[in-house]
């Protein structure tokens, strides 16, 4: 393999590729929905795509009760 760039692309590539859908496999690959998976912010995406970030699912810190304290 060789590389974590490709173990990603790869896993990506398995996950949500469908040679039967329409567009290539990285076009599927950017327009995955999930998320919640590990690998969502790593998948392969066009350069114009990649300030976008996953939405946070963490801590809301200004508001949670044991940072204020």
């Amino acid at each position: 393999m060789g590389s974590l760039r490709k173990a990603v692309d790869l896993k990506c590539k398995d996950c949500s590729y469908d040679p039967l859908e329409p567009g290539r496999w990285r076009q599927q690959v950017e327009a995955c929905t999930v998320t919640d998976c590990a690998l969502w912010p790593l998948r392969p995406r066009s350069a114009a795509k990649r300030p976008e970030k996953a939405p946070s699912t963490g801590v809301d810190r200004e508001n949670d009760p044991e940072v204020m304290s």
